[in-house]
């Protein structure tokens, strides 16, 4: 695996089919709880917007945050950061569409706006199957270490 440089817009193009993230966050006892979210937008700067319920026990501002993404299984990415969670803003009525309405039955009134401020993006990448399976039977006859894709990191 080899180092690459890629932007947060080019990391933004890969991932602008993904559609649900797994948030990892501190529980009130103090473990690590993920759970699957539907992700909302990424703005230039790499931060990310969810929607979550008003009442979640875990909406706690400035706790640290993790959201894992992957695309078709040729880009993974973990983000880390801290979150904000908005009340009644013209934020969450940006955020707001029509599947959102499905998971708030009650409306806005509901729901808070979940602003995570990134502080880092890493990134794994992957060739497509047939390259991955070259360099996997490469690695085997020349008996080495198969390059199965490159990773990098942004700070934001």
């Amino acid at each position: 695996m080899s180092d690459e440089t890629l932007t947060i817009d080019e990391l933004r193009e890969r991932l602008e089919e993904v559609r649900v993230a797994m948030v990892t966050t501190v529980d009130p006892r103090g473990m690590l709880a993920s759970r699957p979210m539907t992700l909302q937008r990424v703005d230039d700067h790499g931060d990310l917007y969810f929607i979550v319920a008003a009442d979640a026990d875990w909406t706690v501002d400035d706790q640290l945050v993790n959201v894992a993404l992957v695309d078709e299984g040729r880009t993974w990415v973990s983000i880390g950061g801290r979150a904000q969670y908005i009340r009644g803003t013209s934020l969450l009525s940006d955020l707001w569409d029509d599947t959102t309405d499905t998971f708030f039955p009650d409306g806005p009134e509901s729901a808070v706006a979940m602003h995570v401020h990134a502080d880092r993006w890493e990134y794994w990448t992957a060739p497509n199957r047939v390259a991955q399976m070259v360099q996997l039977a490469k690695a085997y006859v020349m008996d080495e270490r198969p390059d199965l894709g490159d990773r990098g990191t942004i700070e934001t």
